[in-house]
């Protein structure tokens, strides 16, 4: 049993260091673009975009991302458009990438409406220029005319940022996804701690038991 319960608190230690230690990205990773959300403004379909995202050998798939690149283009076809692009955190990339980072976390869990002030805060953004966003709706202005501090950004700074390294003609659209936030391995870690007390209290008490010879 105690060798049961150390591969629990090593796995408790691994997923901690995993999910609170990815400070950095520098990989080139291949994009697959397998489909929308189906929300959509003015036409334009809108955040969630679903990839499947190989780095290596490794895979995932459906992972939902905001694009913030309005001049490019991607398109839905058979086989599925896919492409370079390199990842990095939103820290590495710089403050404007933490702050469309932000605008895709109060898209996340938020109303249709704020999905969609989200999506067009992050194009205007990287192409404030754009005659697409001559009627911004007030709660996209909100949020590109705010003031954000360091501090506030900072915890954005480990998002995933997904560059795409051919930035020829339109090209690929650069995306943002959002990592676990600290809150979610909190809850993990507290459940797999209790995990590890319930069994090594258990151990004890059938130990105790034995002893007494029932």
């Amino acid at each position: 049993m105690r060798r049961n319960i150390s591969c629990f608190a090593g796995l408790l230690v691994a997923l901690m260091v995993l999910g609170l230690g990815r400070a950095s990205y520098a990989d080139t990773v291949t994009l697959q673009f397998t489909g929308v959300g189906g929300a959509n403004t003015d036409g334009y379909y809108i955040y969630p975009y679903y990839f499947n995202i190989t780095d290596g050998n490794t895979m995932t798939d459906h992972v939902p991302l905001m694009c913030f690149s309005f001049d490019r283009e991607i398109y839905l076809t058979n086989p599925p458009e896919q492409w370079q692009a390199t990842l990095e955190t939103a820290g590495q990339a710089g403050k404007q990438y933490e702050e469309v980072a932000y605008f895709l976390s109060t898209a996340v869990s938020g109303t249709p409406q704020q999905v969609i002030d989200a999506q067009l805060a992050a194009w205007y953004l990287f192409d404030p220029t754009s005659q697409t966003f001559s009627n911004m709706t007030a709660g996209a202005k909100a949020l590109v005319n705010a003031t954000y501090s360091d501090s506030f950004l900072s915890q954005y700074a480990n998002d995933p940022v997904y560059l795409a390294s051919d930035t020829s003609g339109t090209g690929p659209q650069n995306f943002v996804g959002l990592t676990p936030e600290p809150g979610t391995w909190a809850l993990l870690g507290s459940g797999l701690i209790g995990i590890i007390a319930m069994l090594y209290f258990r151990k004890r008490s059938e130990t105790r038991v034995g002893q007494l010879g029932f």
